[in-house]
């Protein structure tokens, strides 16, 4: 891929951060980014949901690709985004980062292969592993590595900024893909019954109706249109569901299970993931 004198040498360079999360932690390393890199460059951040506006994408001289990965493959809102992208004209170069709970399967390689046929062409990719937002409420609260980042999840970033920055100031660029996971096809028995435990839980979200106060957040917040306003209390349709937690984790009551066991659980919800974010600026100082 090669880069024009104009990005290279016209004025101050524009980097566009395209994510989704669900419960919050891909939005926190999103932000994380947005913060380091707008000491170099003037930097936006969108996050994927409907109706979006592709038109902007050549507007920047540099994307980043951020998405949480669920079961080894890239979440379906952001395969949902890259599908419907028109085949850009002219090539745009990218980095794509993930955030996973264990571990990430091909979800890069998925997505960034999906990328290349859009004529966006990654040249850097990272991974994070970051709180489980299925993993701390389905196992006992003494499993710490379900609600915190990776120790040097603060350096991966910082890392990655600089070769974000070397790449904008090189004339060409090499594709880059990450290697098949050796483990994936040998992980082909576990994804088999948890994509069974997935539907199971996916389909049992309900709501508490002695907890729901009808506020209807889980309505207003999530685009994808899984809970719809009822008279006494939101109605649920799973098939549009993703099972990306970010209701139950922010329920103000606590009120949406998949699980009586959860009912006392932690959530993740953004007052935790601002302090995840806090505590990984302070790393960075």
């Amino acid at each position: 891929m090669t880069i024009s004198d104009d990005q290279r040498n016209g004025g101050t360079r524009k980097v566009l951060i395209i994510c989704h999360s669900g419960s919050g932690s891909t939005k926190t390393i999103s932000e994380l980014f947005r913060k380091k890199l707008s000491e170099l460059y003037a930097v936006d951040m969108v996050q994927v949901g409907p109706n979006p506006n592709y038109q902007i994408l050549s507007d920047y001289d540099f994307l980043l690709f951020g998405f949480p990965t669920y079961h080894g493959r890239p979440s379906t809102s952001m395969m949902e985004y890259v599908d419907n992208m028109p085949r850009l004209r002219a090539p745009q170069m990218t980095f794509v980062f993930t955030t996973c709970g264990l571990y990430t399967g091909n979800s890069m390689r998925i997505l960034i292969t999906r990328l290349w046929e859009k004529n966006v062409i990654a040249a850097g990719h990272l991974q994070v592993r970051g709180p489980a937002s299925d993993g701390v409420l389905l196992y006992p609260p003494q499993i710490s590595l379900m609600v915190k980042y990776e120790k040097k999840a603060g350096e991966k970033v910082t890392r990655a900024v600089s070769d974000i920055s070397r790449l904008l100031n090189l004339q060409t660029t090499e594709p880059s893909k990450p290697t098949p996971k050796w483990y994936v096809p040998l992980n082909g028995v576990v994804n088999f019954f948890g994509e069974r435990a997935y539907h199971r839980y996916r389909d049992g979200l309900h709501i508490l109706g002695d907890e729901c106060t009808n506020c209807n957040l889980c309505v207003k917040n999530y685009e994808r249109g899984c809970w719809l306003a009822g008279q006494d209390r939101p109605s649920f349709k799973p098939m549009n569901c993703e099972f990306c937690l970010e209701c139950v984790h922010n329920c103000p009551q606590q009120a949406i299970v998949f699980s009586e066991k959860m009912r006392d659980k932690p959530r993740l919800n953004r007052r935790f993931y601002r302090g995840l974010k806090a505590g990984l600026l302070e790393s960075l100082r």
